[in-house]
């Protein structure tokens, strides 16, 4: 629908509600104004609508503003200085029309006045559901502002309570020596274990009864992770608290009739823990949050490799492509490796037992194999 409205009076008094004062329940909507996207705030207490100065400064060439002696008030009797006045092509939505807008000398919204209300017609449903998004993030970035610390770059110590390693008193002490790394790694590990001695968290020493060798594991963003062997060490002779962690079935079971999910990162979490005197040589606790990695009020997150959103839990597309593009296993330990990848996504692969069941028996086969080839070695030696 195609209206002409440019005509309007020179001479008048135009008035304005406010301008320049962002509002927390403001109604904003995006209007296409000759061809350029730009947001602008419903005013119903203006009487003409208004382009801000730096609104028309950033679309300048595709305005042609002509000069008026209108004049612009706020609801104080302020007067706003107008630089000029432009004719524009409207669209919104079906809506489409040609009509007046006062450009301003003031930095702040654009406003949309009276004048384009009664000629455009909004989808107010649309409207009130963005507005209500906007309010919710509102209140979330003053919950961000107001716990800021939590969110620190350093390292965080949990208060209140300590690691302990129960070791074996009559276990002997197992000393490795530290493994190659590949040449690819061996500056990012150096660096990040200068990082870790920086801030504390490692010490060299001259000496040790116990060494366990280091496995660097690359991350996402392409850091290094910094984890110890200590299934060769003091794994092995370790009194084990047998507390019993939660499956992920049980917590993907408490997240039924969510709508939106926030996702926490500790920074470096199991650093935040620190270890008892014996064993090493939030807040209010100060655990500190990775605030890049944290997701709040999502619609969909992504969590211990799977998609949750509203209507339910989902494999992720890049864990199906890579199991899609994993090399068929050559040995025990890819047939391993393999099978474990297939029964993490076991709930959404009908009859997986039965299917895998061949390469299960070749499994056992090859691992019974291989320990009575061990065996007979050292009969030999």
């Amino acid at each position: 629908m195609q209206q002409d409205e440019s005509s309007e009076s020179e001479n008048e008094v135009y008035s304005v509600f406010h301008f320049g004062n962002k509002s927390n329940e403001a109604y904003k909507v995006q209007i296409n104004v000759n061809e350029c996207e730009i947001a602008m705030e419903i005013d119903t207490g203006a009487s003409v609508s208004i382009m801000s100065e730096d609104t028309y400064k950033k679309y300048k060439s595709k305005f042609r503003i002509e000069q008026t002696s209108a004049e612009l008030r706020t609801y104080m009797g302020e007067q706003i200085p107008v630089i000029g006045r432009a004719i524009v092509n409207v669209n919104y939505k079906k809506e489409s029309a040609k009509l007046p807008i006062l450009i301003v000398k003031r930095k702040g919204l654009n406003l949309l006045g009276r004048n384009w209300l009664n000629k455009l017609r909004l989808d107010w449903k649309d409207i009130f559901s963005v507005v209500g998004s906007d309010n919710q993030l509102s209140d979330l970035n003053m919950i961000l502002e107001a716990n800021k610390e939590v969110f620190k770059d350093e390292l965080g110590t949990v208060k209140g309570m300590k690691a302990k390693i129960y070791v074996d008193e009559s276990a002997i002490p197992k000393y490795f020596k530290a493994r190659l790394l590949p040449y690819a790694l061996k500056d990012k590990v150096e660096m990040e274990l200068e990082r870790l001695e920086k801030e504390g968290q490692v010490q060299q020493v001259e000496f040790s009864d116990w060494a366990a060798p280091i496995v660097p594991v690359v991350k996402e963003n392409g850091s290094i992770r910094i984890c110890g062997d200590y299934k060769v060490t003091v794994y092995a002779v370790s009194k084990l608290d047998n507390y019993l962690i939660p499956k992920t079935e049980d917590l993907y079971a408490t997240l039924g009739g969510g709508q939106e999910y926030t996702k926490l990162d500790l920074n470096q979490a199991y650093q935040q823990l620190e270890l008892d005197e014996d064993s090493k040589r939030f807040k209010r606790i100060r655990i500190w949050l990775k605030k890049q990695k944290c997701v709040f009020m999502a619609e969909e997150v992504v969590y211990l490799g799977f998609k949750i959103n509203k209507h339910g839990i989902y494999p992720v597309e890049s864990k199906v492509e890579a199991i899609n593009k994993a090399p068929s296993p050559t040995n025990v330990t890819e047939l391993k490796a393999y099978l474990g990848m297939l029964n993490y996504y076991n709930r959404f692969l009908a009859n997986l037992s039965h299917l895998l069941k061949p390469l299960h028996l070749i499994y056992f086969y090859r691992k019974t194999q291989n320990g009575v080839g061990k065996k007979n070695r050292k009969k030999r030696s």
